[in-house]
């Protein structure tokens, strides 16, 4: 499913929040008590990562809007990733082996992780921002600041990742988490 819906919390048109406090999205609960696995089977939380910023991107292999967005995420993990941004992708629960499969043969410069076993369903569900019915839309992009991670912005459909834009809108949120300390 292809869609450009762009929501930030809190709506405001355009503007990526930062700073502050944002409006509470269910899925920043969801995404602090997450378990992440790596196609190695190590585990990872997004709390585990160090850099200001992190970068989720939610993907499926069959997806052709996820596979059209890998070429932007790379460059725009190779232009600000490092200190700045860590870029990991998640792929689709119901999907995950044969996503961690298609990223490896891709060798992208940003690790792949799958949800952990056992991961309860509410957990999954709500990270991924589901529906009553538990449907969710590939891909979303979901970008997490600051110690305990928040929520900061939130697209859902194909961007452009790598225009100038987008990066000095994600330094600009990297450095404001560094100011927050």
């Amino acid at each position: 499913m292809a869609c450009a819906t762009i929501i930030s919390f809190p709506a405001r048109a355009g503007v990526p929040v930062f700073g502050g406090r944002a409006a509470a999205d269910p899925r920043a609960d969801a995404w602090s008590s997450a378990a992440l696995a790596a196609p190695d089977g190590s585990p990872l939380r997004l709390a585990d990562i160090p850099t200001p910023l992190v970068f989720v991107n939610l993907w499926a292999s069959w997806c052709p809007a996820c596979l059209a967005e890998l070429g932007p995420l790379q460059s725009m993990a190779s232009t600000l990733g490092g200190a700045t941004v860590s870029v990991i992708m998640v792929g689709h629960p119901a999907n995950a082996k044969a996503d961690l499969a298609y990223a490896r043969s891709r060798q992208l410069p940003f690790p792949a992780f799958a949800f952990a076993p056992g991961t309860p369903a509410a957990v999954v569900g709500g990270a991924f921002g589901a529906d009553a019915g538990g449907h969710f839309a590939v891909p979303q992009s979901l970008v997490f600041g600051g110690f305990p991670r928040r929520l900061l912005r939130s697209v859902t459909g194909p961007a452009d990742w790598d225009s100038p834009e987008e990066a000095a809108s994600l330094l600009e949120m990297a450095e404001s988490m560094r100011r927050e300390g």
